[in-house]
């Protein structure tokens, strides 16, 4: 039988396990983490998780991975990062079994973010200053030369996990100890920390994909995002811009010219991109996979592009046509309906309402009565996320910002 293998197929990305089964492979699932770690982190049980599995593999050892492929006796056509933690593992799976894949020699720089921006500066494309440091005195050394406020992030995070806006010594002193000395979302420890230069503008989504031969532009989003005394770019809303908007072009032009540089032939690929009033578009992060947050699943039902069955394709064929242009049937929306405040929660407000809303799609509540919450520094923190579509882009505005006026939580 033929097989394709997905690593992490998780949250938003668990339907490439359904696209691969309708186009008639068996599915190999290779989990980087623990199946109670995936649990965890996105709030999901095994069962969902196993969810159109053939077989399950659960390791984060190449060699140990490869050897139980090997005994499943299955011809292997495919091998396809799902989550963004199993963006390099599937590429060194690839290259093992002479499959079809990205650069594997920029494998890293495509999920390390101190890689990345080297990478950025080697092919002369706009990039923060930055620098990786081991020790606090390489920390503020930098600060000495640049201005606050200063990025901080851990190497190989996801989801805001460990991404610090620093104003000050205090600050860099703070999140450097707390990023050597804690896991990440994924439960791995790092050593060093990229810091960078604070970039200012609008952030932006481009998302690409590369059909074997040419990179396309599938669909592009704006980011809304705001930030308390506390708290600093806590995630609010994003909407979709059409491909053809003036304010895009220059941002497509260079999210094209960055995912070649990275070596993307093959697959969706996610950049987050800001305007930069004076450097211009700037990379902030490029994922080799699907975006996020369920994205793919607006992509999907409003628009010709099927990104699910495209991306197990593409790893599976020389070349995968896709439209020419992607055409969007409705403006899409996700809205981040966060918590500021910590404790118990009491009562849940406002769900019954927001579905009634006529842009409303979808929602996912990560939350339910009993439990302690904590202010949403990260993804898997927000406490309810809703998918909204409209024919209308005034219509699904207003209903964004009524999906955050609607959300009400009590706490004891």
């Amino acid at each position: 039988m033929d097989a394709i293998i997905i690593v992490d197929p998780v949250f938003s990305v668990a339907k490439l396990k359904t696209a691969a089964r309708d186009l008639g492979y068996e599915v190999i699932c290779v989990f980087f983490l623990r199946l109670e770690k995936c649990e965890s982190i996105w709030g999901t049980d095994k069962q969902k998780l196993l969810t159109d599995c053939t077989t399950t593999i659960v390791s984060d050892d190449l060699e140990e991975i490869l050897r139980e492929i090997e005994a499943l006796q299955l011809t292997v056509k495919g091998s396809v990062a799902g989550h963004e933690s199993g963006v390099e593992l599937a590429d060194q799976i690839a290259e093992k079994l002479n499959l079809f894949h990205n650069d594997i020699k920029l494998s890293t720089a495509r999920r390390d973010k101190g890689e990345m921006r080297r990478v950025l500066k080697e092919s002369n494309l706009t990039c923060p200053d930055f620098t990786t440091c081991t020790s606090l005195q390489q920390v503020m050394d930098f600060a000495g030369t640049h201005r606050f406020p200063l990025m901080m992030k851990t190497p190989k995070g996801a989801g805001t996990s460990q991404v610090f806006e620093c104003s000050n010594r205090d600050h860099l002193t703070k999140h450097f100890r707390e990023i050597l000395s804690e896991k990440n979302l994924y439960g791995l420890s790092a050593k060093e920390v990229v810091l960078e230069e604070y970039i200012p503008g609008t952030e932006y989504i481009v998302n690409t994909f590369s059909d074997g031969v040419d990179v396309h532009v599938t669909d592009c989003w704006v980011y809304e995002k705001f930030s308390t005394a506390e708290h600093k770019n806590l995630y609010y809303n994003s909407i979709t811009i059409p491909i053809d908007a003036p304010e895009m072009q220059g941002m497509i032009e260079y999210a094209l010219k960055v995912a070649k540089v990275f070596g993307l032939t093959r697959g969706v690929a996610h950049l987050e991109i800001k305007d930069d009033p004076e450097k211009g578009p700037t990379l902030i992060e490029i994922g080799a996979r699907l975006p996020g947050v369920r994205k793919p699943d607006l992509i999907e039902k409003f628009s010709n592009f099927k990104p699910f069955q495209s991306q197990i394709k593409v790893f599976l064929h020389e070349k995968v046509e896709i439209p020419k242009p992607v055409v969007f049937t409705k403006h899409c929306g996700v809205a981040y309906c966060t918590c500021l405040d910590h404790g118990r929660l009491k009562k849940i407000n406002g769900i019954e309402e927001i579905k009634k809303l006529p842009s409303y799609v979808d929602h996912m509540l990560n939350l339910k009565e009993g439990q302690t919450l904590s202010t949403s520094t990260q993804v898997t923190l927000i406490p309810l996320i809703v998918l909204l579509a409209h024919e209308n882009r005034d219509q699904l505005l207003e209903d964004l910002e009524n999906a955050h006026s609607l959300f009400q939580i009590e706490l004891e």
